[in-house]
């Protein structure tokens, strides 16, 4: 599995936010969001993505640069290719939250709209950037335990 951590971005209303700044999306398969490149989300809860829809609302919402107005989002996130598929998770109030974004989901292009993300996993109480590239985070696969999972 590949981890990329999302480098730090300030994208406007309505603007784009590359992930492939850091690793290209092809080649992650989990990116992390530190808490420090969530810029608006001290002022959004991603609990709201829970509810309703399960779609990356409140995830857009947290990552405009200034959330002015409970309308800011960005428009979309870049990816490498077309048809990109990969993880995100991100971090609210002692949470984390781990998100599956499909570039091809509702149109195969270059980026991923709120439509083509979904919240898929919540696990509470974790400490900020607690799976950053630098931490010592150990994975097993649990093939390797049981054959027959």
């Amino acid at each position: 599995m590949q981890f990329g951590a999302v480098t730090a971005a300030t994208p406007s209303d309505g603007a784009a936010y590359d992930f492939t700044a850091a690793i290209a999306t092809n080649a992650a398969d989990l990116y992390e969001i530190e808490a420090a490149d969530s810029d608006s989300v001290d002022q959004v809860t991603l609990e709201d993505d829970k509810a309703a829809a399960s779609n990356g609302t409140a995830l857009f919402k947290a990552l405009v640069d200034d959330l002015g107005d409970a309308t800011d989002t960005i428009s979309s996130i870049t990816v490498s290719t077309a048809g990109d598929k990969f993880y995100a998770v991100a971090y609210d109030n002692g949470d984390a939250y781990i998100y599956f974004l499909d570039s091809a989901k509702v149109v195969n292009d270059a980026s991923v709209t709120v439509n083509e993300v979904e919240l898929v996993a919540f696990i509470d109480t974790v400490t900020a950037d607690a799976f950053a590239s630098d931490a010592n985070t150990a994975m097993r696969d649990l093939t390797d335990l049981d054959a027959t999972y």
